[in-house]
């Protein structure tokens, strides 16, 4: 129990990059960002900001890289810059969430339709899994149904669409 313990808590400060720190001297704690993630963080919000200014059909398939400089802060860009040794003109980089890249690029007309597919896809494997007659068959379409659900919760940190090596 206690490896499923510290696993548990270790995903979670790898999702929520946040840097705890207790100070004796002034009885307090503080908790920060951690500094590792502020890429994610600036790419997120940028998506966000896209979205917003562009609610229905999004800033255009493929339009991600060419309007981020548009909507992410200076200080978005020297971070991100930096990280990758960049000018800021050269920044190229996916918005590390399949779901968040989708709103940006495709507003809420493409988040739909993508939301649309996966739950018809899902619903068409589970009905599948039940009504599969033989056992490896049944097990198959569990094991794919499983596979693709973690792949969709991989979605939420990483954008899966555009993983070259993926596909």
């Amino acid at each position: 129990i206690s490896f499923f313990t510290f696993g548990l808590i270790s995903s979670i400060f790898m999702i929520h990059p946040l840097s705890i720190e207790k100070n004796e001297k002034q009885k307090t704690v503080s908790i920060s960002l951690n500094s590792d993630f502020d890429e994610r963080v600036y790419l997120t919000a940028a998506a966000l900001r896209m979205f917003r200014s562009h609610p229905l059909l999004g800033v255009g398939p493929g339009n991600f890289n060419p309007q981020l400089s548009q909507f992410l802060p200076q200080e978005g860009i020297n971070k991100i810059s930096y990280l990758y040794q960049l000018k800021a003109q050269q920044i190229k980089i996916a918005p590390h969430s399949l779901y968040f890249g989708a709103l940006a690029e495709t507003g809420i007309a493409g988040f739909s339709a993508l939301i649309l597919f996966l739950i018809l896809l899902l619903v068409k494997i589970a009905k599948s899994c039940c009504n599969s007659t033989g056992v490896f068959q049944k097990k198959s379409n569990i094991y794919l149904l499983f596979g693709i659900l973690g792949f969709l919760l991989n979605g939420l940190f990483a954008d899966i669409l555009t993983m070259r090596s993926l596909w």
